[in-house]
């Protein structure tokens, strides 16, 4: 078998190729999986443009050949990866703070658009829950009963309140499936009621 050497339209690296299958890709010509992959979703890429990642992002290691064939690989193993994903989200209590800090600056630099965006917020919440459909008052009377008219999130405290399970600023309805039974504390206490009830108790009760 004729082999020729030839250099990879993708990154430029030289490499060694049968005469029959340089033949058969004619223009193109490539020395791995992902850089095949890569001139597939890059069609119009000048050649030799690809930068290929040699080293692991995170610990410098030499990325094997079997974790390139999706042509994406920026890590040497998958615990790499993991602890790259984990140390992600190092720092995001400080970002959100200053997030938080600026959004209220930017509000006390701008009262008359604050006023404004608060209002038109509330506006949607109406028309939306005036166009959505409501519980009864017999349905309600029935969710009440099936908690003994105490609040579905800590039992101890009697209804004070109807719950929505998704807020109606993301969406939410009006509907029976969608409130429950509430007291003051849970219902309007920090985080109250996911400590109270998690989730997948949600899910079974409605």
């Amino acid at each position: 078998m004729l082999l020729i050497v030839m250099k990879c339209d993708a990154c430029g690296k030289e490499h060694e190729v049968s005469l029959r299958s340089a033949a058969q890709r004619r223009v193109r010509a490539y020395c791995s999986e992902s850089c095949r992959l890569w001139l597939i979703r890059n069609p119009g890429a000048e050649r030799y443009s690809r930068k290929v990642i040699e080293n692991c992002e995170r610990c410098g290691t030499k990325i094997p050949d079997e974790r390139r064939k999706n042509g994406k690989a920026i890590y040497c193993s998958k615990e790499c990866s993991e602890a790259a994903y984990q140390e992600s989200f190092v720092g995001n209590d400080q970002k959100r703070a200053h997030r938080n800090a600026t959004s209220r600056a930017w509000m006390a630099r701008n009262p008359d658009k604050r006023r404004h965006w608060r209002k038109n917020t509330k506006a949607n919440r109406r028309a939306k829950r005036r166009l959505s459909a409501h519980a009864t008052e017999a349905e309600k009377a029935n969710r009440l009963e099936e908690y003994n008219g105490y609040c579905a999130f800590c039992g101890i405290r009697p209804h004070e309140e109807w719950e929505h399970y998704i807020p109606l600023s993301r969406g939410g309805t009006d509907t029976i499936e969608n409130l429950f039974p509430s007291c003051w504390d849970c219902n309007r206490g920090p985080g109250g009621k996911h400590s109270k009830l998690p989730l997948f108790e949600w899910v079974m009760i409605s």
